[in-house]
């Protein structure tokens, strides 16, 4: 559903601002003065490079889930200083992209947590729509009456989502811009199921 997860392949390997600082520096004064100023360059250029991707990465997870706070600044006085910096900034960077990679898997990756029966009555409810649930089921599905890959009435939806604290099918759409997620879904058909007696309120419940 998120192309966003095709982005997430982004380097991993470059060296350190520090290790590639260290490297430029050679064993003179005057290698020692000029290797200093290029690695404070570098720094500035890393920390400007890493603190972007740092944001980046923590806006989509926050747009994702509806908050707004952000990394605060590391601030560097002197070129040492900077150096480290550049390397916490490397750090932070390469932890948001982590978190966010996790996050998504947390709620699109449904093969890996989803129970078969659910994924069933997924199957059965809206499959075949050319989605990417369970036998093509759509995890966009909307009649206008029904929603969800699981096909739970419009308002039914809105009162399972609202009894364990998430947002309801349109509210999530006009709140976070996207639908709601696989796991959110199943969430919603969990709540349902345990204030209406089970699967008994779905056409597919032999499924």
């Amino acid at each position: 559903m998120l192309v966003v997860l095709a982005t997430l392949a982004w380097a991993t390997t470059q060296p350190s601002a520090a290790e590639s600082s260290a490297r430029a520096v050679g064993n003179s004064p005057e290698d020692r003065v000029s290797g200093a100023r290029h690695g404070c360059k570098s720094a500035a250029r890393a920390i400007r490079y890493y603190k972007a991707a740092t944001l980046k990465w923590q806006q989509q997870r926050n747009a994702f889930l509806g908050g707004h706070a952000l990394a605060e600044r590391v601030k560097w006085p002197n070129c040492r200083r900077a150096l480290k910096a550049a390397d916490e900034w490397v750090a932070r960077a390469r932890a948001a992209r982590t978190n966010f990679a996790r996050l998504l898997a947390y709620h699109y990756d449904w093969r890996a947590w989803m129970p078969e029966k659910d994924q069933r009555v997924v199957a059965c409810e809206t499959g075949h729509q050319g989605g990417t649930g369970p036998d093509g089921a759509s995890w966009t599905w909307d009649s206008d009456t029904y929603v969800s890959a699981y096909g739970i009435y419009r308002s039914g939806y809105n009162d399972d989502a609202h009894r364990i604290g998430n947002l309801g099918w349109d509210e999530t759409l006009s709140k976070l811009h996207r639908y709601p997620t696989p796991r959110e879904q199943m969430e919603a058909a969990e709540s349902h199921r345990a204030a209406n007696g089970g699967w008994s309120g779905w056409g597919c419940r032999g499924a």
